[in-house]
């Protein structure tokens, strides 16, 4: 007559059912990951235990696992942040593109507004997906604006200097 080991009978459906799973109890998932191994601790063999190298290097792959989703999430923002920087330079410029329902739309852009699907930049009251903007052929017909105060762009008038009073490898200076 043989026997059934009530452990083998106990471990098989838990990792046969989760390792299948999909969806929200991801492997991926902290807590789905930490009751697997307890699952695994408290139902192994006492006679046949696992090897302890195996916890370490699953350790080891989750936590890599956290680090590549923690990168994946950093690099999604920074993606977010990259769009919204170009759709903001993008103001007061002429673009060509089509909306997400496909129709093209030429004209200036307006602003620009963000959401899940990603960022948009406003044409004529139309929303255009950054990614679509097919041409960008300059500024718009409106006159530039000035430089802000203190930037430095406006220059103080030059005074002509006597060349023969300064030396090789000096600055000339301005008369007070």
């Amino acid at each position: 007559m043989s026997s059934i080991s009530p452990i083998s009978a106990l471990t098989t459906p838990a990792s046969t059912g989760t390792s299948s799973s999909t969806g929200t109890n991801s492997l991926a998932d902290p807590n789905t990951f930490l009751k697997l191994l307890v699952a695994e601790l408290k139902y192994q063999d006492p006679m046949n235990p696992a090897d302890p190298n195996q916890y370490l290097a699953q350790t080891a792959q989750f936590a890599m696992v956290q680090k590549i989703n923690d990168l994946d999430t950093q690099m999604a923002s920074m993606l977010k942040a990259s769009q919204e920087a170009a759709g903001s330079s993008l103001i007061g410029r002429q673009v060509t593109g089509t909306t997400a329902a496909g129709d093209p739309v030429t004209g200036t852009v307006t602003g620009i507004q963000t959401s899940a699907s990603g960022v948009d930049v406003l044409v004529g009251g139309q929303d255009v997906p950054i990614a679509d903007v097919t041409a960008i052929t300059g500024a718009s017909a409106s006159p530039p604006s000035s430089p802000p105060a203190g930037t430095g762009s406006a220059q103080p008038p030059s005074t002509p200097t006597d060349p023969s009073t300064s030396q090789p490898g000096s600055t000339p200076t301005q008369p007070a």
